[in-house]
Order: structure tokens, then sequence, then C-alpha cells
């Protein structure tokens, strides 16, 4: 017989072992991977947050989990505080009781009591999420670089030079990435320890003795940056020439098949909000467009005040939201809402002069 379950309930400091273990155990050794949760997730389960880590206890064991971080982004004028949920899990014993669910509800009005207006989520079983909720929504732009296409961006000037970041310039980036008003408001404890989840190299454009721009690579990847639209671009370019290899062979294969010259660099962006995504649409870059992830809209009204669309007008029923602007209106449940508000997909053709909004949470802070 199972025992009596408690719960959902923040967990306790004593028990951050306990949660990690539990953690660790359904998302990493239990399918063969490395016990890695706290180094992907640091700022999750780090000790000051534990009280937005949501478990459920049988008897003196946990048994289910689910982590909660929230932290402004700013889009502009515009600053929206983001929920994001890490890892709902359960012991395999007690599966299929519905703790997920209950872990989801708790997780949720948690949100709304920290003020959130926009929950976000990565995850390969949308279907689930979609039971409370969440929708695929926001829009990320890829772009890829390789030899053929790299010599469009434009060179950093003479006087701009490509370096690395020392250590003593996170603060000065921070200042830089601030400035910029685009994701996450960073200060330099957070960064450092965002910083430390994945290997990662940081290339900055020294102009007059200071970055003036920076990017940050990661697996031929440049997931964060900051600056003006030509050094970013600029830096774009210094890091492939650094990352290729012109001595390689073009035709010879390595030993597991694939192409010994193969270099690409891929840069991520939102679809606005930088005029580097203008720039590089401008050139013609190949984009590929992806869901910034799972959305779930905590606030529907704050969201628009927020933006400062006092005209639009909503009101929740039990299982729908009503919008009108005028003589327009629209009724849609929160999954649409979260399409209408942030796109990619044309849900509805209400107020088409104002939707989709901007959306964009740097890779580092996701959870």
């Amino acid at each position: 017989m199972q025992p009596h379950l408690e719960g959902p309930r923040p967990a306790r400091l004593d028990e951050r072992t306990a949660v990690l273990d539990l953690v660790n155990y359904v998302f990493r050794t239990s399918v063969g991977r490395e016990p890695t949760i706290e180094t992907d997730w640091p700022h999750v389960y780090a000790p000051d947050n534990l009280h937005n880590v949501f478990v459920i206890a049988g008897g003196e064991r946990l048994v289910a989990s689910t982590g909660l971080w929230c932290n402004d982004i700013r889009l502009g004028d515009v600053t929206l505080r983001v929920g994001g949920i890490n890892c709902v899990g359960t012991l395999p014993a007690y599966r299929r009781q519905g703790l997920g669910e209950r872990l989801m509800r708790a997780a949720q009005a948690r949100m709304v009591d920290l003020g959130c207006h926009v929950g976000l989520l990565s995850t390969d079983i949308a279907n689930w999420y979609r039971a409370f909720g969440w929708e695929r929504a926001g829009i990320v732009h890829t772009y890829r670089f390789d030899r053929a296409n790299i010599g469009l961006l434009p060179l950093l000037p003479e006087t701009v030079h490509c370096r690395p970041a020392g250590d003593d310039e996170l603060p000065r980036l921070v200042d830089l990435h601030n400035s910029g008003a685009l994701g996450a408001v960073r200060t330099p404890a957070l960064w450092r320890l965002l910083l430390s989840r994945k290997p990662s190299s940081i290339f900055v454009a020294e102009r007059d003795h200071a970055p003036s721009a920076y990017v940050l690579l990661h697996d031929n990847q440049i997931i964060d940056w900051a600056g003006s639209a030509a050094d970013v671009a600029g830096l774009a370019r210094a890091c492939f020439d650094r990352l290729d290899d012109p001595s390689l062979s073009t035709s010879g294969r390595a030993g597991d098949g694939h192409a010994l010259s193969r270099q690409q660099l891929t840069v991520v962006t939102p679809a606005v909000g930088h005029p580097l995504t203008a720039l590089l649409a401008q050139l013609g870059i190949p984009v590929q467009v992806d869901y910034a992830g799972m959305l779930y809209l905590a606030a529907p009204g704050a969201i628009l005040r927020a933006f400062g669309h006092h005209a639009i007008q909503v009101q929740e029923d039990t299982a729908s939201f009503t919008l009108w602007r005028g003589r327009e209106h629209a009724e849609l449940n929160r999954n649409q809402l979260a399409k209408l508000f942030f796109g990619p997909e044309r849900v509805t053709h209400f107020a088409e002069d104002v939707f989709p909004l901007p959306f964009w949470q740097w890779r580092l802070e996701r959870v």
C-alpha cells in the first residue's frame, strides 16, 4: 500500500538533495544519462529558489516535483515577468495518479501570485501540457552561415578588435546587455551562475579600449549577444573565421562518415526588436522560424496593459476569453490566445495591426 501523499508544497531547504536525487533519477539516470540537473539548471534549484520548487511526498520520500523560476524580461519599454517551468516528474510507482497535474496547477497558481505575465517551458510532450492551457507560440529566428555567405556580413572596422572576453569584464557586459532592453534583466551574479551551465566562449568587439558588443558561442551557435547590429554581425563573421579551418580537405570524411570540412555557424535572434534581425533579413540570409516554446498566458489583461494596448478589453469566462476593440471581437481559449498574442500562426483576424506581440527569452535563462 502506498503511503499518504502530501502536497504539492514548496520544497524545504533540507530537502534540496532529495529534490535533486528525484529529478536526476526521473530525467537522467533512469534513462542512462549522467546526473546533471544541478549544473543544467543551477538557477532553478539554487537554495534561494527552493520555495518555488513544488514537491509531493509519500511518507518520508519525495515522489514528484517540478521547478519554477521567474525573471523579468524587457522588450524595449515593456517589461514582462516570465515564469519558467522545469522538469515535471514523478517516480514510476506513483504515475497515473494525477500528481503531474497537481504540480502544474500549483506552479501556475504560484506564477499568478508572483505577478507573472507569461509561463514558458520546453517539452516534447506538448499535448499533455495543452490540457493546462499551454501552447506552442512565440517566434525564434535561426540564421545559418557557411563559407558561401559569411562574407555578406560586415567586417569589424580596423579600429575595432575581436578578442575573448576577460572574466573581469562580465559586469561591463551585463551593463551592455541590459542597455539593449532585450530579454532578461541580468545581474553579474546571475550571469556567472548561468554561464556555469554549459561550456561557452564569449568574444567582444573592443572599441576605444572597451567592449562595444559581445557574442556568446556554444557548439558553433551564437545564442546570446548584445551591441549594435553592425558590431554583432562583425563579431559573428570574426568568430566564423576563428572556427573555420581552410586547410581541411573539402572532400575527406572522418571515421563517423561526416565531412571533415563542414563548418557552419548559426545565430539565434528574435523575430523583431533589434536591428540585427533587419540586417540579416536585408541580406537574404536563410532563416529557420521556430516557436519560442510552450507559452501560458497567466495574465492576458496585464500583458495588454504592459504593451499599452488599453483599447483592447479581455474578459475571462470558465473556459474561454472574449476580446473586443470597438466593433471587433473574438472568443478564444487560453491555448489559442497564446498564438494570437505571440504568433507565429494567425488564429483570428482580430486586431491584426497589434498582434503578434514581441516576446524574447535568451537561452541562458531558459528552464
